[in-house]
C-alpha cells in the first residue's frame, strides 16, 4: 500500500471491525483514579494487549506503580532499516464521571 488510497481503502474495508472492536474497550470501566476500578483497569489492560496481538503485534502487559502498560511492538515484514518507525502513546484509562449533572448523556 504505497498511496493513501489504498490506505483509506484498507481502513473503509475493516470499519465495521474496527467500530465493533472500539465500542467492546470502551465498555469497560477503566477508571483508573477510582480503586473500585482496578479490576477493570487491568482488564482493560489485557483486551487491549490481546486485541494488538490479534492484530500481528508483540505485545504483553506490564506491571508498573500504578495501573499496568501495554507495550506492543510490530515487526515488518521487510528490512527494518528501510521501514519508518512509529510510536505511539495513549492511555487505556478513563476519566471519573463525577460530576455527573454536567454530562448531557449516562
Amino acid at each position: 500500500m504505497s498511496d493513501i488510497n489504498s490506505v483509506l481503502s484498507f481502513a473503509d474495508s475493516g470499519l465495521e471491525a474496527s467500530l465493533e472492536r472500539l465500542g467492546n474497550f470502551i465498555s469497560i470501566p477503566s477508571i483508573s483514579a477510582d480503586p473500585a476500578h482496578n479490576a477493570d483497569c487491568e482488564r482493560a489492560a489485557k483486551w487491549l494487549a490481546a486485541e494488538l496481538k490479534a492484530l500481528g503485534f508483540d505485545a504483553s502487559v506490564r506491571p508498573t506503580t500504578g495501573r499496568p502498560m501495554i507495550v506492543a511492538h510490530y515487526t515488518p515484514k521487510r528490512s527494518a532499516a528501510k521501514t519508518p518507525h512509529v510510536l505511539f502513546y495513549g492511555h487505556y484509562d478513563v476519566q471519573p464521571a463525577d460530576p455527573l449533572d454536567l454530562w448531557n448523556t449516562p
